[in-house]
């Protein structure tokens, strides 16, 4: 356990890179350690964070991540996209 942090953020991203495949987080080495860090930092009292989507944000949230983040612009498209499936049906 670590006092005075809020957060322990996982960057999907910037993780893949740096294990050497850069924006594939299903590759199982990637997914693997991602979630066993999700795990550890749920297990140890601490918040686990990660970016959301609107594909993830449910998976995300189910292996303990208390704090996600999107950005403005993915909330309006994804908003829009229902709004206007909704208007053409």
């Amino acid at each position: 356990k670590v006092d005075d942090i809020d957060v322990f953020f996982i960057g999907p991203s910037d993780l893949s890179q740096s294990m050497g495949f850069p924006g594939r987080y299903d590759e199982p080495s990637v997914a693997h350690a991602i979630g066993s860090t999700f795990d550890k930092i749920s297990k140890a009292g601490q918040i686990a964070g990660t970016p959301g989507n609107a594909d993830k944000i449910s998976s995300v949230l189910n292996r303990g991540v208390l704090y996600t983040y999107t950005h403005a612009s993915k909330l309006l498209a994804s908003g829009a996209d229902v709004f206007f499936s909704a208007a053409r049906s």
